[in-house]
C-alpha cells in the first residue's frame, strides 16, 4: 500500500524572481544529467531562496566554493522544493517536459519535491532527484536520475531512510494529470 501522495505546494515561488549569480551550466539532454550540473542547480536553487530571505546578501565570492557548500549533505534537508523547481526550470528551458512534483506522506510527516520529466507514460518517465541525499547514506551518487523501474534496483541497494520508491511512484501520478497539476500556485 502506497505510502505517500501526489499533493500541491501551498508555497508561492517567489524565489523564482531572484538572479542567482550562477549561471545554468552545460547539459546535453535529460539523459545526460551529471553530478556536476544538479550540483549547479541545487547551488543556484539555494542562491535563489537565499536572496529572495535576504535581499541585501553579499554577492558570492566563488560560485564553486558556494555551490560545493551548498550541496553538503547537511544542507540539503528543507531545500528540495526550490531544487526541483530550479531543475524543473531549467529543463523545461531546454525543451524538456519537466515538472517539479510534491509528494506528502498520507499519515503526516514531511514532504518530498522532486523533478519529473514526462516522457508520455509513468513507466517511461524521468525522475530527477537533486536532494535525495538527505535520505540515504553519504558515499552515493549526488543526483539520483532514471525511471521508477531503474531507481528501485539502486534504491534497495543504497537503503535510505524513507521509501523513496514509493515517493517516486506517488510523484508519476502527476503524469496522467500533466496538464492539470502544479507543483506551485
Amino acid at each position: 500500500m502506497s505510502t505517500f501522495k501526489l499533493a500541491a505546494s501551498t508555497l508561492s515561488a517567489v524565489w523564482r524572481n531572484a538572479n542567482p549569480e550562477i549561471a545554468a551550466g552545460n547539459l546535453l539532454s535529460v539523459d545526460s544529467i551529471t553530478d556536476t550540473w544538479a550540483k549547479r542547480m541545487v547551488g543556484r536553487a539555494k542562491r535563489r531562496y537565499e536572496l529572495t530571505t535576504n535581499p541585501s546578501a553579499a554577492a558570492i565570492p566563488n560560485e564553486d566554493t558556494y555551490i560545493g557548500t551548498a550541496c553538503q549533505v547537511g544542507q540539503l534537508k528543507g531545500f528540495c522544493f526550490v531544487a526541483a523547481d530550479e531543475i524543473a526550470l531549467d529543463l523545461t528551458g531546454r525543451g524538456a517536459n519537466a515538472k517539479c512534483v510534491r509528494v506528502a506522506p498520507k499519515k503526516g510527516g514531511g514532504d518530498h519535491f522532486f523533478t519529473v520529466v514526462n516522457k508520455g507514460s509513468a513507466k517511461n518517465s524521468i525522475i530527477v532527484d537533486a536532494t535525495w541525499l538527505q535520505f540515504a547514506l553519504a558515499g552515493q551518487p549526488f543526483c539520483l536520475v532514471g525511471t521508477l523501474d531503474r531507481l528501485k534496483e539502486s534504491l534497495k541497494k543504497m537503503k535510505p531512510t524513507i521509501d523513496l520508491a514509493d515517493a517516486y511512484g506517488a510523484g508519476l501520478e502527476a503524469v496522467s494529470q500533466w496538464g492539470a497539476y502544479n507543483c506551485f500556485p
